[in-house]
């Protein structure tokens, strides 16, 4: 079958699907990796295809092991120009949105800084989807990879997009990305990634005076900024649960999934104290989560942050 038809029928597939036939396929997965990439040069649905064929764990492996410096060239492409953006970005984002079993280029930074300019330039969802796809996946690896000033420099962004936009994804999206760099630096040494220990910026209450590790993007879960947090949080999810919603069925499920990262990343303690101390605004939650027609799997989700 040519190229162009396997490209249809992959992304009529979509993920979901992909997984499975990769599971049942592994002999198969390395002919059709090797397929994609010796198309690159020549065919118009080469690339496409890899950037569809990349959002599946086992087709991106095969790719990234039979052409190790695929990926840093699609990364360094993407940073040439805006046009070049547009092109190579999304492919680079299905790599990178998950950890990789092979060594991360040093060009993600400057693709990351990219994508981060981007998102500030026209803060949306379909720009900030993109960079927390990165922060998701390359959460544990970009500290390494970013200096001390960069990664202030990036979090000054992000804070200015929610100090001046009232969006409902751009707030999630935004704290989510927080969420998800100090939930892997919990989880990781000190000595393993970059610190914002020294640094003389400061953000608002917060400011990484050496007193710790990501202490500037704690602050928000921190005693004094976690209420806020939960507050804005709990809105979003009874926003996204209503009847007069106008949010589609994934749009609310991934409101959701992002409400129940931010929470994850907030010490329980200062969510239980939120929770007794707003009896009314809880009610109100599980009144909406809990009504006729809400799909189990966004019951299920937030049960699993405010248990009901």
């Amino acid at each position: 079958m040519e190229l162009q038809g396997l490209h249809d029928i992959a992304r009529e597939a979509g993920v979901s699907l992909l997984e499975l036939w990769a599971l049942s396929h592994r002999c198969e997965i390395e002919t059709l990796a090797s397929v994609v990439i010796d198309s690159l040069s020549w065919c118009p649905y080469a690339a496409s295809m890899l950037e569809i064929l990349a959002n599946t764990e086992g087709l991106r492996n095969a790719i990234l092991r039979q052409r190790p410096t695929l990926l840093d060239a699609l990364l360094k492409k993407a940073v040439v120009s805006r046009q070049s953006f547009e092109k190579y970005s999304q492919i680079c984002v299905s790599m990178l949105s998950a950890p990789l079993l092979v060594p991360v280029p040093v060009s993600l930074g400057p693709f990351f800084r990219k994508s981060l300019e981007e998102a500030t330039r026209s803060p949306a969802a379909c720009t900030l989807r993109r960079v927390y796809a990165l922060v998701s996946g390359q959460s544990s690896t970009l500290p390494g990879i970013l200096s001390a000033e960069q990664m202030v420099d990036a979090q000054e962004q992000l804070l200015g997009i929610l100090k001046h936009q009232d969006g409902q994804c751009v707030d999630l999206f935004c704290l989510g990305m927080f969420a998800r760099l100090v939930a892997s630096q919990r989880c990781s040494p000190p000595s393993a990634n970059n610190t914002l220990q020294g640094s003389t910026s400061s953000i608002e209450s917060g400011s990484a005076d050496g007193g710790g590790t990501f202490s500037l993007m704690s602050a928000f879960s921190s005693a004094q900024r976690a209420p806020k947090t939960i507050e804005l949080v709990v809105f979003q999810v009874i926003s996204a649960c209503s009847s007069n919603s106008s949010l589609s069925g994934d749009e609310a499920l991934e409101n959701v999934q992002l409400a129940t990262v931010i929470m994850d990343a907030i010490e329980p303690s200062l969510k239980d104290a939120w929770v007794k101390a707003n009896g009314r605004v809880m009610r109100k939650l599980y009144e909406k989560v809990l009504r006729h027609g809400i799909p189990s799997l966004l019951q299920s989700l937030v049960s699993g942050v405010f248990p009901f």
